[in-house]
C-alpha cells in the first residue's frame, strides 16, 4: 500500500470517522454525536439521562435536580420528523445554555419562547440543535444537516457562546476536536490549570472575529434565500461592542448585562433573588437570565414582524 491509499484509508473511513471524528457533520452529512459516546447511542428511540447518569453524560458534578429527556437524534428536543404541516417551523440553536444544562426544561428561555408563540400561531414541535460545547461552527452545520434531513424551517433563533470555539487538531489521537476558547479577558488566576491553554490571545480573538463575521455574513445570505427567518444574540456580553460596533449583521440584536441589570430590578423589586435566579449548575446562568433572554428574543420577534405574514 503505498502512502496515497494509506492516506484514503486513514482518512476517508466512514467508520473510523464516526467513531473519532467531531466534524462528522461537516463532511458526511450526519450529526455530531460525540459528545455523547461516553452513553449508549440509540438511533430508535426516544430516551432519557437521569440525575444518576448526568455526570458521567455531561463530565460535571450534577445537582440531582434535573432530568433529560433527549430525541433519537441526541438532541433534548421533541423527535425530528419530515412532515411539517403547521404553518411555522421553528428552530433553535446554541451552546448548552440553549441546550438548558443545569435547568428544567420549562425554565430554558428557547423552550418558554416556543410555549408563548404556540400559543398564538400554528406552531410544530419544539425542535433545538444546542448541545453543549458547540459554537458558531456547529450552528451552521448542525443546521445544514437538520435541513437535509427533516426540512427547511421557517424560523432560527439563535444565542451564540463566544466566538472564539473552534476546532483544534487533536496530534496524539491524529483527529479533529472541538474545543471551547475563552476569552483573551479571563482571568487566568482564577481558572483550573486544564483550562488555562483555552484562553485566547488578543491575536487569536482578532482572527476569530473576521472568520466568524465573514462565515455569518454568508450563512444570513443562505438563510434569507431560503426563507429562514434568522435573528440571534450572544450570552457572552463583551462582544456586544464588537458586534454593534461592525454592524455587519442584520440579524444581530444586542444583549447587554447593564440591560440584564434594569430587568433584574423590575422583577425583583425587593434587590433579593429566588433560588436558581442567577446561577444554576457549573455555572450555567439562572432562570432569571433564561427569562430575560425569552422576552429579549420576544421583543425582537414583535418589533421585526416575523410572524406577521
Amino acid at each position: 500500500m503505498n502512502n496515497n491509499e494509506k492516506y484514503k484509508e486513514f482518512y476517508f473511513n466512514p467508520d473510523r470517522l464516526r467513531d473519532s471524528t467531531s466534524v462528522w457533520d461537516i463532511f458526511w452529512d450526519e450529526f455530531d454525536i460525540t459528545w455523547a459516546q461516553s452513553q449508549e447511542y440509540s438511533k430508535s428511540k426516544h430516551f432519557t439521562v437521569n440525575p444518576a447518569e448526568a455526570q458521567q453524560a455531561f463530565g460535571t458534578t450534577d445537582d440531582g435536580e434535573v432530568t433529560y429527556d433527549y430525541n433519537s437524534d441526541w438532541f433534548r428536543s421533541d423527535e425530528f420528523t419530515v412532515d411539517h404541516p403547521e404553518k411555522y417551523h421553528i428552530v433553535f440553536s446554541g451552546c448548552s445554555e440553549t441546550e438548558g444544562v443545569g435547568s428544567p426544561l420549562d425554565t430554558v428561555w428557547a423552550k418558554m419562547i416556543h410555549t408563548e408563540l404556540k400559543e398564538k400561531y400554528d406552531i410544530g414541535g419544539y425542535y433545538n440543535l444546542a448541545k453543549s460545547g458547540n459554537g458558531w461552527h456547529k450552528v451552521i452545520s448542525s443546521l445544514l444537516v437538520y435541513i437535509k434531513k427533516y426540512g427547511k424551517p421557517t424560523h432560527l433563533f439563535v444565542l451564540l457562546p463566544n466566538i472564539a470555539r473552534n476546532f483544534v487538531w487533536e496530534t496524539e489521537r491524529e483527529t479533529w476536536t472541538y474545543q471551547q476558547k475563552l476569552n483573551f479577558s479571563s482571568n487566568k488566576k482564577h481558572l483550573p490549570d486544564a483550562m488555562i491553554d483555552q484562553v485566547t490571545t488578543l491575536d487569536e480573538y482578532r482572527n476569530a472575529f473576521i472568520q466568524f463575521s465573514l462565515a455569518w455574513k454568508l450563512f444570513e445570505a443562505f438563510c434569507n434565500a431560503s426563507n429562514i427567518k434568522l435573528i440571534f444574540s450572544t450570552w457572552n456580553y463583551e462582544e456586544t461592542q464588537n458586534l454593534l460596533f461592525h454592524q455587519h449583521h442584520p440579524s444581530y440584536f444586542p444583549l447587554d448585562r447593564p440591560d440584564f441589570d434594569e430587568y433584574a430590578k423590575i422583577k425583583r423589586p425587593s434587590g433579593k433573588f429566588k433560588d436558581k435566579d442567577l446561577r444554576r449548575r457549573d455555572n450555567h446562568s439562572g432562570i432569571l437570565y433564561h427569562e430575560w433572554w425569552k422576552d429579549s428574543f420576544m421583543d425582537q420577534i414583535r418589533e421585526r414582524g416575523l410572524f406577521n405574514d
